[in-house]
């Protein structure tokens, strides 16, 4: 199961939601391979990979799938600052938009979940996670009503552009969910959510992701909240969500087909 991770504003949590649910899971038995998908790298540093010779840079230039270990259920992609220059290698090329769509089809059957985390943007890389996904998954923060729009620019987006690609393939995504992080009790974060509830419907998570200082500490000691504090309502929260995923998705491998 391939699950892009998408909001076209930046601060909302992607990378903090994407390392702690990967290591969520990871800790529940399923093998998941996490993608760093944004030239910044801060999934990469985050979850304390310093030293590589090869980058998700490779996976689309070259199709190599540079794949760290970081222990037996849990795996990364790293990325750095050359992913940037994607976009200019990429721009003449006929399946510039699948490039990682055809790399993942070497390995998807190894693992239970493929977690891609992803820049606030809707360029090469964005459309690559989401045609080469199941599903996707928006995050929201709590009383921000930019991030708000930021997924309603995606849904334009995947239904103007990504589902016709898909279909031409005999392929579909679904949402898998809206998680609002950073929970905050205001009258503002509770208008929100209760648009997105209006909008989304059952497609919100029950699971919140609460305001909670050992996320952060996490993020500084470069270890997943459940590592740092697994006590903690940040580490109850992603263990949580996690427990949730699977719910939905059922525990089902991906299916990629050829393109």
């Amino acid at each position: 199961m391939i699950i892009s991770i998408l909001n076209m504003k930046g601060g909302v949590g992607k990378t903090t939601t994407t390392l702690n649910l990967g290591y969520a899971l990871a800790q529940q038995g399923y093998k998941t391979l996490l993608i760093d998908n944004d030239p910044q790298g801060n999934l990469t540093t985050g979850i304390g990979i310093e030293e590589y010779e090869q980058t998700v840079t490779d996976t689309y230039l070259n199709g190599i799938l540079p794949i760290h270990q970081l222990s037996e259920k849990l795996h990364v992609i790293p990325a750095d600052i050359t992913l940037s220059t994607v976009y200019n290698e990429l721009s003449n090329k006929v399946d510039a938009n699948f490039r990682l769509f055809k790399s993942l089809k070497a390995v998807n059957k190894d693992y239970d979940y493929i977690l891609i985390d992803n820049r606030p943007d809707a360029g090469i890389l964005a459309s690559n996670s989401i045609l080469a996904s199941d599903q996707f998954m928006y995050l929201v923060k709590s009383g921000d009503a930019y991030s708000l729009n930021g997924i309603l620019t995606f849904e334009e987006i995947i239904e103007e552009q990504v589902k016709p690609l898909l279909e031409l393939q005999g392929r579909n995504i679904n949402l898998l969910g809206v998680l609002i992080n950073q929970t905050k009790n205001t009258n503002v974060s509770q208008h929100i959510e209760d648009q997105l509830v209006d909008y989304f419907k059952e497609k919100v998570f029950d699971t919140k992701v609460r305001i909670n200082s050992a996320i952060q500490e996490a993020v500084v000691l470069k270890i997943s909240v459940i590592e740092h504090a697994p006590k903690s309502n940040g580490a109850l929260d992603f263990t949580t969500l996690a427990h949730e995923v699977v719910k939905r998705t059922k525990g089902k491998k991906a299916t990629i087909q050829t393109a």
